[in-house]
């Protein structure tokens, strides 16, 4: 019932079935709406004490009332997958058809009452809509206004028709207020437990918090934490259970993971060197000292960053084995792993990148941490769209591979905690961080300054309220070079910042103090661009005469306005000495002089605008000691220097006519996008990226109560996100560069494009993009491209662990590939140059890297303990790929010898495993019949029965199907990559496609259909094709013709040939060819028996 003494209009009642916020509702909840002066909307009042706070983000609202009573329930619920419910009567078109005065006379006023009370309903629930997009609401249900006409005089039909669009409007109402108060209170609890995580750290750490605002402590711990609901949770679960574990087992059942988790695990031993992630390739990787997974873009780079974290701890050097290499995966096994990964990522990411405060705040809640439904949501919409900002993402070279690299280090988390293995350090950071709660508290500590500043000047008579300010451009340093392959559109990083901030619209929102001179002229490589040093003495004295000419002067002279200025240290640093030896000599306090810290220590602009005498331009003979003085701000106990914590200073210089002078000094904003080469991209440089944010945020607080329309500081959750800088960063830069280890110049383009409002993941605006194999995580080196793009220098990095430099992977595992065994090289003495040797070693210690890892991955595919999945699976899966090539082609018996020579010799596998490797290698050797391309032993009917099957369209000249490659055991058929075939699953007449692409075709597509009835079993094309070629078979006297790519005229392809014809390079999706036999000219046969070419 309502509180005693209130008059209630209408109480709702709020309830739900969803377990989540059954929970917190319990059987039901109660809203009266009252007349109070707390909660206004449009007329109509709520207590907001009496709405519920839901820690779950309702996302399905529903519509219903009590038939006995009419009393309107609201009924939430957090599940996307319900759709919203009315049960008012009515349609739910957009408003009622106009009332017809010709037809039905003048409009009732019961009947205006309906028609007002409806579009009420409707402009609340357009408002909720746009606020919260990801909310299902129910249509305002209304009645057709033929019946309204036909029962115009029947009060209480009318009465009952206003009833219940006034309850509509009530339930909305209340949604809007519940939404509300439910997604304030998330922000304030990220907030507290951002404080609280701090304290904890401080506390750790032993630092002694002084200042009224803690500088933040950047660490991982004490960001890596959020405060979570239970839908976050169930979220969390199930990315790890089916997405990440599902990627992982997909991997490792195509031979790409090893694991200590496995059968007889003393027989490998993983701590040789060849199986160490200890190379430059992409890894996730496992480090026994601490019992800890993880994950590297460069693993020798990770590796040299945990021995110095070892030794700093006084703990053993690190040993670590790489359980995926990134740059040793087949293309198929990485297409199938990429392909369901991108299906999977659909469920978890957001709807698009998200426009306001409010709407991160509801992503956030929701799963997953709103920077990783961020970036799932821009690999999943593969499609550029240059209206939807991050589309297209999937092709930004390195986000991909990171990804899925990270969700694969997830996935050996999430198994080995099945397992129950202890692990050590935080496990599936790349999910969620404490990164937006950082944001959102020191969000609150900008808005109170600045909100403190504007009342200090009221309160002194400087700062009239209401009063408009003419907007001036944003004062930036200097622009860098542009090199000929720079993107027609690039966009700099302070340009795009002070476009965000600025009220001015289009051209001139900014003025450079260098105006347009760059570093050089023409510059040949990115160094070049940003090589500041390379001013010259007379253009760094140029640029503060600039600065003077038209900040100072005006602003001293004329007064009225607020300058936003770059403190552009390398300008002011010439005469930084001479700035201080005035003030000192004019007893002037100077503050922070102590720091040698280049991006701390306080700004030479800081001590120029001290130093300033003012005295020409208020009409006063020179150095007059009554003219104003430029300062640093402050009021009572407030002091407006934030330089060191938030990168800016607030000066003022304050004169009799109380006219306003007010100047925000501000460090670079290129520092929060910076990854300058050689910069280690850790959370020291976030701590000084977040600086950076903040030195713009706030004077874009401060010019938008001072030249636009607004008369308070902007608190709005409704605010666009482009114009706060520091909540893009805790998004962006801070979570998806330490908790995503996303290369930060790719970060940088989302940045950018959410700050311009504009998808910059094009070509004209890039150059990081990939043009093809866009679902390919490991085909080619990046460098050059990456090299080529402008954005490298003043963006990342120095620190390899987020440099996708792989290795280059064009230079394929020729252990793998080749005939020949590829381990061993015969080189001529005397043939090659001593650099031309050492490279060629390189490439054989590459190659048997990656060969042995291979093996060791396939023996990996069975359990602890679980003999039948090694005899059965392991065993054979390992065995194939030693014994063939990539392209399913048995290799010759000298090939074979030598890879299994170097098992034996490498002390990596040992025991019975490798005993169990050589006992099928000696089973296989006294067949004979076992040479031709299977490692099975085919029985004396299986042999007869292709033999006889071969013979018989040898003589008819008939089409046949035969399996691609593999093993063609009858009932146990295997493909190339290890994977069950089975030719008796495939209905006649099934459809069998065949796609791939070359330089010239962009896409190929051929089509062809089983039929059983001529399927030649117990025999590979690879072998039928060697036994045509070598040997003294009797098919050597026919050749096989294949329906290939080039035979079929693109339209009935069955399989892609290598040039040779001699290798099936792609196979249809059904995994047979067609072919026939014919018969050699009797010249030509005999030519090839006798050895001629």
């Amino acid at each position: 019932s309502p509180p005693p003494g209130s008059r209630a209009e209408r109480t709702v009642r709020v309830v739900s079935t969803d377990r989540h916020l059954q929970n917190e509702l319990g059987r039901d909840a109660f809203v009266h709406l009252q007349q109070t002066n707390i909660g206004h909307i449009d007329g109509h009042f709520v207590d907001e004490n009496h709405v519920p706070v839901c820690a779950c983000f309702p996302t399905t609202i529903s519509f219903d009332h009590d038939p006995s009573t009419g009393q309107p329930i609201l009924s939430v619920s957090t599940r996307r997958d319900e759709t919203s419910f009315t049960t008012y009567d009515g349609h739910h078109r957009r408003g009622i058809e106009p009332w017809r005065v010709d037809e039905w006379g003048e409009m009732p006023d019961a009947v205006e009452q309906i028609y007002q009370a409806i579009d009420r309903a409707e402009g609340l629930r357009g408002r909720i809509q746009s606020q919260y997009i990801t909310v299902d609401l129910p249509h305002v249900a209304k009645p057709d206004v033929r019946d309204l006409a036909a029962h115009r005089a029947d009060e209480w039909l009318l009465r009952a028709h206003y009833g219940q669009a006034t309850d509509q409007f009530y339930l909305l109402v209340v949604t809007s207020k519940l939404l509300d108060r439910s997604v304030e209170n998330y922000r304030d609890l990220q907030v507290d437990h951002y404080w609280e995580e701090q304290r904890k750290a401080r506390e750790e750490s032993g630092e002694d918090a002084q200042e009224d605002i803690p500088t933040p402590i950047f660490s991982f711990p004490a960001l890596s934490a959020r405060i979570t609901n239970s839908v976050q949770e169930e979220v969390k679960e199930d990315f790890l259970d089916n997405t990440a574990v599902g990627a992982h087992d997909r991997l490792r059942d195509r031979g790409g993971v090893a694991s200590h988790h496995c059968y007889r695990s003393q027989d490998v031993n993983f701590g040789h060197e060849k199986l160490s992630a200890d190379n430059s390739a992409a890894h996730v990787y496992h480090e026994f000292e601490r019992g800890k997974y993880g994950s590297a873009g460069k693993g020798r780079t990770r590796l040299r960053h945990i021995r110095e974290d070892h030794a700093e701890w006084r703990m053993n050097p690190p040993r670590a084995y790489s359980v995926v290499n990134m740059a040793n995966l087949t293309e198929d096994a990485q297409r199938d792993v990429v392909g369901f990964l991108l299906t999977e990522f659909k469920r978890f990411q957001c709807p698009r990148v998200p426009e306001t405060l409010r709407e991160t705040l509801v992503q956030d809640m929701q799963g997953l941490s709103v920077g990783s439904s961020v970036i799932l949501h821009s690999l999943s919409e593969e499609q550029y769209d240059p209206q939807k900002i991050g589309t297209g993402g999937i092709a930004l070279s390195g986000s991909l591979t990171a990804t899925v690299r990270n969700t694969l280090e997830s996935g050996a988390q999430r198994t080995a905690e099945r397992l129950g293995v202890a692990q050590v350090g935080n496990r599936h950071e790349c999910l969620e961080s404490g990164a937006l709660g950082c944001a959102a508290a020191h969000l609150v500590v900008l808005q109170d300054i600045a909100g403190d500043l504007l009342s200090d000047f009221e309160e002194e008579g400087i700062l009239r309220p209401g009063q408009k300010y003419t907007a001036r451009p944003i004062r930036t340093a200097w622009n860098v070079g542009r090199m000929e392959s720079t993107p027609k559109y690039f966009v700099n990083a302070k340009i795009a910042v002070a476009s965000a901030i600025s009220p001015i619209e289009g051209p001139g929102f900014y003025e450079n103090a260098f105006g347009d001179q760059v570093p050089k002229d023409s510059p040949e490589n990115i160094e070049e661009c940003y090589a500041c040093k390379l001013f010259t003495e007379d253009q760094r004295r140029g640029a503060v005469t600039k600065t003077e000419v038209e900040v100072f002067l005006p602003l001293e002279r004329d007064g009225g306005f607020v300058e936003v200025v770059d403190v552009c240290e390398e300008a002011y640093k010439l005469e930084r000495e001479e700035y201080l030896k005035l003030l000192r000599r004019n007893g002037v306090a100077i503050p922070g002089d102590d720091e040698t810290d280049e991006d701390r220590r306080y700004p030479s602009a800081l001590f120029a605008l001290m130093a300033r005498d003012t005295s020409a331009n208020f009409g006063l003979r020179a150095n007059s000691p009554g003219a104003p003085k430029w300062r640093i701000y402050e009021k009572g106990s407030r002091k407006y220097d934030y330089w060191r914590l938030y990168g800016f200073i607030t000066m003022a210089l304050q004169s009799n006519d109380m006219k306003l002078r007010l100047i925000v000094l501000v460090a670079p904003w290129c520092r929060w996008m910076m990854c300058k080469k050689g910069t280690r991209m850790g959370m020291g440089q976030m701590e000084l990226a977040f600086r950076s944010a903040c030195a713009s945020t706030f004077p874009g607080l401060l010019l938008e109560v001072l030249c636009t329309e607004r008369t308070t500081v902007n608190r709005s959750l409704d605010r666009p996100v482009s114009e706060i800088p520091v909540v893009l960063y805790s998004v962006f830069s801070l979570h998806m560069s330490q908790f995503m280890h996303l290369i930060v110049r790719n970060i940088n383009v989302l940045v950018k494009s959410c700050l311009t409002d504009k998808n910059l993941l094009c070509k004209e605006c890039t150059n990081l993009l990939r043009t093809k194999h866009v679902r390919v995580i490991s085909r080619a080196p990046r460098t050059a491209l990456l090299r080529s793009d402008r954005q490298v220098a003043n963006l990342p990095d120095g620190d390899d662990s987020d440099e996708e430099a792989e290795e280059d992977d064009d230079d394929e595992d020729d252990s793998v590939c080749s005939d020949d065994g590829g381990l061993e090289w015969d080189d001529e003495p005397g043939t090659t140059s001593s650099a031309e040797a050492e490279k060629k070693k390189r490439r054989r210690e590459k190659a048997d890297r990656k060969f042995i890892h291979r093996v060791v991955c396939h023996l990996m595919r069975a359990g602890p303990g679980d003999d039948k999945a090694f005899e059965d699976v392991a065993l054979p899966a390992a065995y194939h790929y030693i014994t063939h090539n990539r392209s399913g082609v048995r290799m010759s018996s000298d090939a074979i010898n030598k890879r299994f020579k170097y098992l034996r010799g490498a002390n990596i596998i040992r025991g019975s495993v490798l005993s169990a490797l050589s006992e099928k290698r000696e089973a296989d050797l006294p067949n004979k019949g076992n040479r031709t391309g299977n490692y099975h032993s085919p029985t004396a009917e299986t042999q007869k029965t292709s033999d006889d099957g071969l013979r018989h369209y040898a003589k008819t000249g008939g089409d046949f199907r035969l399996q691609v490659a593999g093993v063609a055991a009858p009932g146990a058929c295997i493909k190339a990559d290890g994977t069950p075939w089975d030719p008796h699953s495939i209905r006649d007449g099934a459809k069998a496609t065949l796609t791939y692409s070359t330089k010239r075709s962009p896409l190929i597509t051929g089509i062809t259909y089983w039929d059983s009835k001529t399927f030649v079993p117990g025999i590979t094309w690879g072998t039928v094709k060697q036994k045509t070629v070598t040997g003294d078979h009797w098919l050597r006297g026919y050749r096989l013709v294949t329906q290939t790519h080039n035979k079929s005229k693109g339209i009935q392809g069955s399989v892609k040939l290598n040039s040779k014809g001699t290798k099936a390079e792609v196979a249809n999706d059904l995994y047979f060819v067609i072919c026939k036999l014919v018969k050699r000219p009797e010249k030509e046969d005999e030519g090839k028996k006798g050895g001629k070419k």
